[in-house]
């Protein structure tokens, strides 16, 4: 809620729609990359209500082309006056203009999530051939001319081209995530696109921090799932040796502890125990020749039904 609450000096009428903006509001509570946004990159009363595109402070944008010009540069001034002249010598000054207001409003929701993860996307996590401010802005101008669903598709497609492939998750299926794409465009499925970009932006890191955090936890599950035979020995139990289990009264041999649970295997089938609870109902049962090294209870009463057996 904070995150899309912008302050009240923010506050002023963005000039968009009341609709349009719920709808970015509620698709952006869906996003993680918000967060790494600050409070006037996330401002939609600082976007052109056209082809909602960012107004920096340092830059003059065309309410006519939609292009940014410089004001900060040596001659900003001459050059911002000579594209307002070339402008209104134009006789079909407002043909973008008109174009884009017919742009339907869930492209231009796209559009807004789009320059939110591509200004959220760490330095260090872009291809270095896009990392240059020139391919970074071509694709930023073709995306604020987008108009169609099939132009903001091919504009994600790119943004995910711009990433490193280490600076994603593991679990991103990059064929499986291409072909659903093509499929929301050929059967215009809108929700299907916003699915995509919601799991580009889940997936992605958005700092180093992030990336190292999931790189320990990988790690940590992967030492839980796997076999521990050291540990079934710290615990007492030695893998491959019989053990009866006294409340089920069925003999285990001992796998090895995984994920903190003491496995072993009878049959088929397979249990797992605490390390309290195998301490309770498991006992060992020598090998022939050998004696035990626990109480000898779990070898006795198997003797002892045997016995009882063979008198019968």
């Amino acid at each position: 809620r904070h995150i899309l609450k912008p302050s009240a000096k923010m506050q002023e009428d963005t000039g968009l729609p009341k609709t349009l903006q719920e709808a970015i509001g509620e698709r952006r509570q869906r996003l993680r990359c918000l967060s790494h946004l600050s409070e006037q990159d996330r401002c939609l009363s600082l976007r052109c209500s056209l082809c909602m595109g960012r107004k920096q402070k340092d830059e003059y944008h065309c309410p006519y082309t939609h292009m940014d010009l410089s004001t900060t540069h040596k001659n900003a001034d001459e050059v911002i006056k000579k594209h307002k002249e070339a402008v209104e010598q134009k006789e079909n000054k407002s043909k973008l203009n008109a174009l884009l207001t017919a742009v339907p409003d869930h492209v231009k929701v796209v559009k807004v999530l789009l320059t939110d993860v591509e200004l959220a996307l760490p330095h260090e996590g872009i291809q270095e051939m896009f990392d240059s401010k020139a391919s970074r802005s071509a694709w930023l101008t073709n995306v604020l001319s987008a108009r169609q669903l099939e132009d903001v598709t091919r504009y994600l497609a790119e943004l995910h081209g711009f990433i490193r492939e280490e600076w994603l998750q593991d679990d991103f299926d990059t064929q499986k995530w291409r072909r659903n794409l093509k499929q929301a465009v050929r059967n215009q499925e809108v929700e299907n696109l916003f699915a995509g970009l919601e799991e580009l932006d889940a997936k992605l890191f958005y700092t180093t921090k992030e990336k190292i955090a999931y790189s320990e936890k990988k790690r940590r599950n992967q030492e839980r799932g796997r076999m521990r035979l050291d540990l079934a020995l710290k615990w007492g139990y030695v893998p491959g040796q019989d053990y009866l289990d006294k409340l089920d009264n069925i003999v285990c041999k001992v796998d090895g502890v995984q994920a903190g649970r003491l496995v072993v295997k009878y049959g088929r089938k397979v249990k797992k125990y605490s390390k309290d609870t195998a301490r309770q109902r498991l006992q060992e049962i020598p090998r022939e020749g050998n004696e035990s090294t626990g109480s000898g209870s779990g070898k006795k009463r198997k003797i002892e039904v045997q016995d009882d057996e063979g008198k019968r």
